[in-house]
């Protein structure tokens, strides 16, 4: 899908929002290349009654010393308060959002995606973000699997506080191969973009995503092995974290006969450092 098309049919919720080759491969690429649109609307899910989340505390892991500001286990039947789940049509895709497409159960989130349709789109996913905790660079650590499937795009995301920044925003990853054999780390600075493209096997089992946003770099480890860094038009204001599945764009394309619906993304923790 075209970058100039990422922020269509976002409606900030006021309340809320104020304002390849072997190995992994790095190149600078066409600003023409794919990016998300927002989503429409944004809900505010019911508070949990839970563990707090632990107060901050310096760690020394990666470039830091890093503070943890946000974790988030999955523990219950609910989404923590911090989470605000998506609910609109994906606008440049075949696929719509509904917050009953997430879940949380058995100590993970599941983020679903079926055949179904939902505001005229064939398909139905979930996604949210946890758009309170804005922050000007930090380190976002996540376990997850991938859910396999051709048209089944999940990804993780910066996006910017306030509006005014173009179409700017971090892909922290997707994932369109059916295998989901690759991921794509993407920052879509302002007039040029950067990736980086790391191989695996991310629908096959669980692995810990690790991102360090710094004054002019960005940082990608996969469980705990580095993939590569981006440094051009690196972000330098506030951006919230994101994520989600869609479908029928142009860089995830749609599902086929070959794509076992329903699938989820499934997460097991999610960490988020100052």
């Amino acid at each position: 899908m075209q970058r100039s098309t990422r922020w269509v049919g976002f409606i900030a919720l006021s309340i809320i929002l104020l304002t390849t080759f072997v190995g992994t491969a790095y190149y600078t690429y066409a600003a023409s290349h794919h990016s998300h649109n927002r989503p429409a609307t944004a809900i505010k899910t019911q508070p949990q009654k839970q563990t707090p989340t632990p107060i901050p505390t310096p760690t020394s892991q990666g470039n830091g010393p890093w503070s943890l500001v946000f974790s988030d286990d999955f523990n219950g039947n609910q989404l923590n308060s911090q989470w605000i789940t998506y609910n609109g049509v994906y606008s440049i895709g075949n696929s719509a959002w509904d917050p009953r497409e997430i879940k949380v159960d058995g100590g993970m989130l599941h983020i679903g995606m079926e055949k179904k349709t939902t505001n005229g789109k064939p398909y139905t996913s979930g996604g949210m973000g946890a758009m309170g905790l804005s922050q000007t660079y930090g380190k976002y650590e996540f376990r997850a699997r991938l859910p396999r499937g051709k048209g089944v795009g999940p990804y993780a995301i910066l996006w910017p506080q306030a509006t005014g920044h173009g179409d700017v925003e971090v892909d922290l990853f997707e994932s369109p191969p059916a295998n989901k054999d690759k991921i794509y780390y993407t920052n879509h600075g302002a007039g040029q973009s950067s990736q980086v493209i790391a191989p695996g096997n991310f629908a096959d089992a669980f692995h810990t995503f690790t991102y360090e946003w710094t004054p002019g770099k960005l940082d990608l480890q996969i469980d705990g092995v580095e993939q590569g860094s981006m440094t051009k038009n690196v972000p330098n204001f506030p951006m919230w974290f994101g994520t989600a599945i869609s479908s029928g764009d142009a860089f995830t394309g749609s599902p086929d006969n070959s794509t076992a619906l329903p699938v989820s993304l499934d997460v097991d923790w999610v960490h988020i450092y100052k």
